[in-house]
């Protein structure tokens, strides 16, 4: 049989050689494989810069004196920027005091902001924007946001403002008293670590968020009682990176 009885394709295009059809197909499969490498590579970059400052805001709520020294660097070299445009006549006296003005709200709005809860954002934007698929810096970041999380739950508490629950980007399996304190896209992992928790005394349960997740790929969610969020914290920390340190201490 030649090539046109046996693919119909080209019986519609007979002017199309078999050796050139299959030459494109390469190259398109080839191009395809270039864009998808180049998009991997870019989100792996997201992810880790994204991993990256979070892991500044940790420091920051673990230290404030460390938040502040950073500030007030950021907030100097700022000022200094500007001198220099007003000596380049870049700028006038009166665009100087606004921007000295703006640069002073900007200063005081960040060390008046939590940074448990910046913590907590960028480590969700991990796993959330940038995965799949799922790498090292997306696993502990699915591990350190729940933590992030009520750190910063707590440090409004203590301060006793009036806020309500949805402030705090409640996740499905969120209701009432109970808290995420770790999720994953394997259903048998978090099996698992319920099982683990349970056995340890912990009151945990499974959440499925397919009814809540449209077409999207199911997210399975490790719940607890805000009560025993930070033991459980500290035995799936155990188990998931017992390399690291406490991220954030219970105040």
């Amino acid at each position: 049989m030649t090539w046109s009885e046996t693919y119909p394709f080209f019986q519609m295009f007979p002017r199309v050689r078999p050796f050139l059809f299959v030459r494109w197909l390469i190259g398109l499969s080839f191009a395809a494989g270039a864009v998808y490498g180049a998009l991997f590579l870019e989100t792996g970059a997201r992810a880790r810069s994204s991993f990256s400052e979070a892991e500044r805001f940790r420091r920051w709520a673990m230290d404030p004196a460390e938040m502040n020294r950073d500030l007030e660097i950021d907030y100097l070299k700022a000022i200094e920027w500007l001198a220099a445009q007003k000596e380049r006549g870049e700028i006038t006296a009166g665009g100087l005091r606004l921007e000295r003005d703006i640069l002073q709200a900007r200063f005081n709005m960040r060390r008046a902001e939590s940074p448990a809860k910046r913590a907590y954002f960028s480590y969700r934007d991990v796993y959330r924007l940038y995965s799949p698929p799922e790498t090292e810096s997306s696993r502990r970041a699915r591990l350190w946001a729940p933590a992030a999380k009520q750190a910063w739950r707590e440090n409004v508490d203590r301060r006793g403002f009036p806020v309500s629950s949805e402030i705090y980007d409640p996740e499905p399996g969120e209701t009432g008293d109970r808290r995420v304190v770790f999720s994953t896209r394997e259903r048998f992992m978090a099996m698992n670590l319920v099982a683990i928790l349970q056995s340890k005394g912990v009151a945990a349960d499974l959440f499925d968020d397919a009814p809540f997740n449209g077409a999207g790929r199911p997210e399975y969610g490790v719940t607890v009682p805000s009560s025993n969020f930070w033991r459980a914290h500290q035995e799936l920390a155990s188990l998931l990176a017992p390399d690291l340190p406490a991220v954030f201490q219970k105040s």
